[in-house]
Order: structure tokens, then sequence, then C-alpha cells
């Protein structure tokens, strides 16, 4: 039997055997992703208003229709069923990330404090090879383009708190590299964050990265600068302070 796997963190990507399915239309795709992530039974005129909005509702389900057809012939084992006016997609037909990622938070969540804890948080990160459906965004279908942008958030915020906890791991560790890493992710998920130029300061400092560190310092004050007008906290000007004298302590959790 074919194995269907489906990554919608990055530009999504629907595999077959670990092949990149081609041939997918746009909106074959959002539909795809939508059933994935809302993993509920959803009804067919409401899926056909969300993805064809500016259409009559008879066009509208034609075109649903259509699309339903192409993912079943081109998918293998076909991952959606259909009944009583409902579609729905089966997640045991299909290895989906975002539906992964969220059972591992859920875990988390449900076990604080599980000894596999680290594990699971690096399976996380690990999963989340770039923002929710990047790069893909369906012009003529605002709803769906809101709906998109808030799955983003609530995956970015939930990812941001794993990869500080993971951060914390590794500087607890002194697996520097790690760190650093980590810290760098950190900033690209939310650069408004102080916080996490903070860290990524005193982690820098601490490998004797003091240069690097005041360097972060200047990014971080251009970039609160450019987008909000305004200046670092004071927090932020006396670690600078600190490490240009050399006075800063590592950071530790």
């Amino acid at each position: 039997m074919s194995e269907l796997r489906a990554t919608l963190f990055g530009s999504p990507e629907i595999l077959s055997d670990s092949h990149v399915v081609t041939g997918l239309r746009h909106k074959t795709i959002a539909l795809f992703a939508y059933l994935a992530v809302e993993c509920r039974p959803i009804g067919r005129d409401t899926l056909a208003t969300l993805l064809w909005p500016n259409s009559g509702q008879s066009r509208a389900r034609a075109n649903l229709r259509s699309c339903i057809y192409q993912i079943s012939e081109k998918l293998r084992p076909v991952p959606i069923t259909s009944r009583n006016d409902f579609v729905e997609l089966n997640p045991d037909s299909c290895r989906i990330d975002v539906c992964e990622f969220r059972s591992l938070i859920s875990q988390l969540k449900a076990e604080p404090d599980s000894a596999h804890k680290e594990a699971m948080l690096r399976a996380v990160e690990q999963l989340c090879r770039g923002c929710f459906m990047e790069g893909f965004t369906l012009p003529d279908c605002p709803d769906f383009d809101t709906w998109e942008f808030l799955n983003e958030e609530l995956f970015r915020r939930q990812l941001t708190s794993v990869v500080d906890e993971l951060t914390r791991f590794s500087t607890n560790q002194q697996d520097w590299a790690e760190a650093l890493r980590l810290g760098r992710r950190l900033i690209e998920l939310d650069p408004l964050e102080e916080r996490s130029h903070r860290l990524l300061m005193q982690l820098m400092a601490a490998t004797g990265q003091r240069t690097a560190a005041i360097r972060q310092y200047e990014e971080c004050r251009n970039f609160l600068k450019t987008e909000l007008d305004d200046e670092p906290e004071k927090e932020t000007e006396d670690l600078l302070l600190a490490i240009k004298h050399g006075k800063f302590s590592s950071p530790s959790f």
C-alpha cells in the first residue's frame, strides 16, 4: 500500500511514497489543508462558500466536486470521505505534520513533567520546517486567508514556547551550539520579543562572542526603531553595558 504524507509547515506538499504529488490545483491543496487542520466533517456548502465566495452556490459546489474528484484520483490511499453532504479527511490514511504537531502539543500539556519531555519538544521543533502554509494564499478567498493567518499565528506561538523551553534545556546542559541555534530561531519566530534578543546576546557573550552580542543588540535596536519607532528596554541596555565591560553572567534557568 502507498504511504501518503503531507507537510503543511513550510510550502505545502503532499507526497506519495516520498514522491511529491504534482498537478494538484491550488484550491485542491487548500481544501486538503482545511480538512486536515479542522479535523472534523465540514458541510459541502461551507467549503464551497469558503473557497469560491464569488461564485454562485451551484457553480461553487461543482468546483468543490471537481477538487474532491482530483483528490480521489491522485492520492492513494484516498484520504477523504463524503457522506450526508459532509466531507471529512481521514487522518489514519495520511501522515500530516500539523496533526503530529498538535498531538505532541496535547501530550506535553497533559504530562508537563514527562521523562520524555525533552524528546517530545525536539520532535515538535523538528516538525516545523517553516511557517504554516508558507507562501500559500488565495487572493479571491479572504475568509480562507484569514483562517490561514489565525492558524499560522497559533502554531507560531505554540512553537515559540517549545523553542524557548528547548533553549533552556540546551543552556543548562551547556550545549552552546544548540542553544545558539535555538536562540536564533526564537528571534526568527518573533523578532519583536526583546527577551529573546537578550538571551541570544547572553549566549553569544558566554561563548566568547562579545562582538557578535553587541551586533545582536544593534540588530534588535534597529528592528524596534523600524517596526515600532521605539527604543530597547532598560534591561536590554543594561545587558549591553555589562557585556561591553565584561561583567555579564551566563544565562541559567
